[in-house]
């Protein structure tokens, strides 16, 4: 009889959510988190290989990872939050890509776990002497997870699901009778390893740094002081954010007007952002941009204001709420897939529209507020190549001794 394998190595994964991650319910309830027959919240094994899978080119991925009747090389265990993690609730807003408005019932809120939580998962490999080739591919796969290359569980677009890695690594060679020994007791003498550079990095990253001086991005539920309704910020861990779905919702709306004042195909913006199924029950479909939270600094303007009863032109009796927009400095980054050089054109444009005051974030923009004054717009390609947007006033400089933008730009001229 043939032996199945003669070398293994087990990695041993320890990671921290350095954004928010979602595992969803089985329900399709989207305040529900996956969790195991005591409780704890999961991340299934099938949901990590997934990931993993899909970060590699076919040839490589159905090798490692099975194809047919060709078995997977990998065994992925499920992956379990530690204690102290925490469930939050984030609210949500369905909008009208026609109107710009909400749409009707389109308020919803998602669960997820906690920026700063910690899980556990192991990742063996078995092989062959001549098949260890794959432990480079699953070792870049490591540093592409860590490096936020490869993001886990749902909402990949809007923020969620990365996370910073540990590693311990542990070798068997089964022709050795120590290693047998270990390995048939699950003795654990796994040591601390550092993960390789990644050599296939996939994204270019555009960064927005300017400030706000009035964002309201509105929390579930106002808070009450002294009986006084006052609408404040989403906080999570004690600090406010930009939630990437409020960002890329903005972006999105204005790369569509773009789009059709160019007269390009409309499922171009669906593969840059993504959609959702329709009446018809087509597939949905996953959008390619990454955006990610923008954390504000935590500084309040009061604002008092009245409710207009809109028949009498009255104020409406106890009509009195106060809303705290923040005015922050803020960085806005956005990950662009480096070959899709159509994703990369619009995202310059919109970005300098934005500059430009033609539309803004979160709500109460007919009162001013959610605009953003843009110092710069930078973009850093993964070879170290770089350009840039500097707005002074009314004066736009245009920083590109590399020709990124104007390479990307020839795009819309095809």
């Amino acid at each position: 009889m043939n032996a199945t394998f003669t070398h293994a190595v087990k990695y041993y994964i320890t990671a921290e959510c350095i954004t928010p991650l979602r595992t969803g319910g089985e329900s399709g309830d989207t305040q529900l988190l996956l969790t195991d027959c005591n409780g704890k919240y999961i991340i299934e094994g099938t949901s990590i290989a997934g990931a993993m899978r899909d970060w590699l080119d076919e040839i490589t991925a159905n090798n490692i990872f099975g194809y047919n009747d060709l078995g997977s090389s990998v065994i992925v265990s499920c992956a379990q939050f530690q204690n102290s993690s925490i469930k939050q609730i984030r609210p949500r807003l369905r909008m009208d890509n026609k109107t710009g408005t909400a749409k009707k019932s389109a308020k919803f809120d998602v669960a997820h776990i906690s920026k700063g939580s910690k899980f556990d998962f192991c990742i063996t490999w078995l092989g062959f002497e001549d098949t260890k080739e794959q432990i480079f591919s699953i070792e870049q796969i490591l540093s592409a997870l860590d490096s936020g290359e490869i993001q886990l569980g749902a909402n990949k677009t809007n923020g969620f699901g990365k996370v910073k890695i540990y590693v311990k690594k542990q070798q068997f060679d089964m022709f050795n009778a120590d290693d047998r020994n270990d390995w048939i007791n699950d003795i654990n003498k796994a040591q601390e390893f550092n993960l390789p550079k990644l050599e296939n990095k996939k994204y270019i990253i555009f960064n927005l740094y300017g400030l706000a001086d009035k964002i309201l991005i509105k929390a579930s539920n106002a808070r009450y002081d002294s009986k006084q309704r006052i609408t404040e910020n989403i906080y999570e861990n004690k600090k406010a954010i930009l939630p990437a779905s409020s960002i890329k919702g903005a972006v999105r709306n204005r790369v569509e007007h773009i789009a059709q004042l160019l007269n390009l195909d409309s499922d171009i913006v669906n593969n840059i952002f993504g959609c959702a199924s329709n009446e018809n029950n087509d597939n949905a479909l996953k959008g390619s941009v990454i955006f990610e939270d923008a954390y504000l600094d935590d500084k309040p303007n009061k604002i008092s204001r009245i409710r207009i009863n809109k028949f009498t032109a009255g104020v409406i009796r106890q009509g009195l709420f106060i809303e705290e927009p923040l005015k922050s400095a803020i960085n806005i980054k956005i990950c662009v897939p480096e070959h899709d050089k159509m994703a990369l054109a619009l995202m310059i444009f919109a970005l300098r529209d934005l500059a430009l005051g033609l539309y803004t974030f979160g709500s109460g923009s007919a009162t001013g507020k959610g605009y953003i004054k843009v110092d710069k717009v930078t973009a850093n390609t993964p070879d170290g190549k770089k350009a840039e947007l500097v707005f002074n006033n009314d004066n736009l400089t245009l920083n590109d001794n590399d020709n990124l933008f104007k390479d990307w730009v020839e795009v819309l001229k095809a």
